[in-house]
């Protein structure tokens, strides 16, 4: 559910260029990353609440979990703003997969 944390950061990270791409990852991205209960709306709910917010200009349907060299070129992004993920709600054994 998006908060005004969420909107915030969107704010905020649209200060920082022309144009915001939001990447929002797939249903079992999530469940897999935070638990079974995850997410709390589907990706289409998730979609149409993000498209909705005026910082947002287009929204990647099934980002992968870490932004590689390669997605930055080939969307031509430059910053890389980090999500509301905190990285003590995502447990991980390999520093390697902060996707941040």
């Amino acid at each position: 559910m998006i908060h005004i944390g969420h909107i915030s950061t969107l704010a905020n990270a649209k200060s920082k260029g022309d144009y915001l791409i939001v990447g929002l990852h797939d249903d079992d991205i999530i469940a897999e990353k935070k638990g079974r209960h995850y997410p709390l709306l589907s990706l289409q709910e998730r979609v149409l609440s993000v498209l909705a917010i005026k910082f947002v200009d287009e929204v990647i349907i099934g980002a992968p979990w870490k932004v590689t060299k390669t997605m930055m070129e080939q969307f031509k992004i430059d910053v890389v703003v980090s999500g509301s993920i905190d990285k003590n709600e995502v447990p991980s054994e390999n520093p390697e997969d902060d996707p941040y």
